[in-house]
Parts: structure tokens; sequence; C-alpha cells
């Protein structure tokens, strides 16, 4: 979590099953996440949420390198 003026986000991990494959971020490169809270007197004005849409993990990705740790 990480705060900012009137901005609060938050980033992490999902995991769960989808289409018989089973996910989990922080173990695989998909499922993760990031949500952007704005506060206005003191109350939620506004919320963006952002996923991984590589769910599975099954897309190949230029920068992960054979030997990547998730």
């Amino acid at each position: 979590m990480m705060p900012s003026g009137d901005y609060v986000i938050v980033e992490g991990t999902s995991k769960g099953t989808l289409a018989g494959k089973t996910r989990e971020g922080g173990k695989m490169p998909g499922g993760r996440l990031c949500n952007v809270f704005r506060f206005r007197d003191d109350l939620i004005a506004s919320v963006h949420i952002y996923l991984d849409p590589d769910y599975t993990g099954e897309m190949k990705r230029v920068s992960a390198g054979k030997n990547r740790a998730w």
C-alpha cells in the first residue's frame, strides 16, 4: 500500500482456477493487480482497478528470461 496525497495505491496478487488451470500471483507471471483509490472529503471519490490479463501465465514475455523467479 502506498499513500500519496489524495491517493492510495494498493498492489496485490490473486489466485484461482481458470479453464482448468491454476494460477497464483507471485509464483508465476500472471495474477497480479493494482488498485488506485482517490479520496475526497474522507470518502472514496474514484477507484481504478488494473489486472494482469495473463491470468494463467501462458503469454510469452520477452523480458521474462529462462531463469526468472516470480
